[in-house]
């Protein structure tokens, strides 16, 4: 009985977050709002619903920063990464990351206070159309941190903020998109989630009830 105890107890351990080894890093993953300030074409088959400016819809941004190399250039970083770039309304659009970009504001000619972080998607086989493609640019909220990819959702929430957000399609054969949307980018606050020491904690307190209650029944 006591054996099996101890087993319940380390089973328990390893199931936290946090306490037990993980074959990959989570998938950064950011949430965002976007409040249009401009919008061409009819958006009913891809977001369920007409837009004009001022409507809100919402978007995700995930990627794969595992084994992903730090840029040799200090000021500009560009990653291929694995991941896609999501939004609509009620329905969603879903492009696969093309590239983030990650631009230290001292690299620019005309330097504005802000580093820069962009991910940008697209695809050429985006039903419908000829091409379609998307771009979320985050500012951060000062300049001088470097070109290094945020490697997990609370550095990227930590270092950058809202910005700007765009979308184009473009019919087959065509140069010019048929559907636009231009608008103000927002990161969604994330929600609180506990620290993986107040996870040991709890999962130690199990362990000691299971304990006790096996002492109580010997008894």
């Amino acid at each position: 009985m006591e054996k099996r105890r101890i087993v319940l107890c380390v089973a328990l351990l390893l199931l936290l977050p946090g306490v037990r080894g993980r074959a990959a890093a989570d998938p950064v993953r950011a949430d965002f709002t976007v409040t249009v300030t401009m919008a061409h074409g009819d958006f009913d088959s891809l977001f369920g619903t007409s837009i004009q400016a001022g409507d809100v819809l919402n978007g995700t941004l995930v990627y794969d920063a595992t084994g992903v190399p730090d840029s040799a250039n200090a000021l500009i970083g560009r990653y291929d990464v694995r991941g896609t770039l999501s939004f609509g309304a009620r329905t969603r659009v879903e492009l696969p990351l093309a590239q983030i970009a990650v631009i230290d504001d001292r690299s620019e000619s005309v330097p504005d206070g802000h580093d820069r972080f962009e991910a940008s998607g697209g695809t050429t086989t985006f039903p419908g159309f000829g091409f379609a493609e998307a771009s979320l640019e985050l500012d951060a909220a000062a300049a001088g941190g470097g070109s290094k990819l945020p490697r997990s959702t609370s550095e990227l929430r930590a270092r950058f903020g809202g910005g700007l957000f765009t979308f184009f399609a473009f019919p087959p054969e065509e140069d010019d998109p048929s559907h636009v949307v231009l608008g103000q980018a927002s990161l969604i606050a994330a929600a609180q989630t506990p620290e993986p020491m107040s996870l040991l904690l709890l999962g130690s307190g199990a362990c000691m009830l299971v304990f006790r209650r096996g002492s109580d029944r010997s008894a």
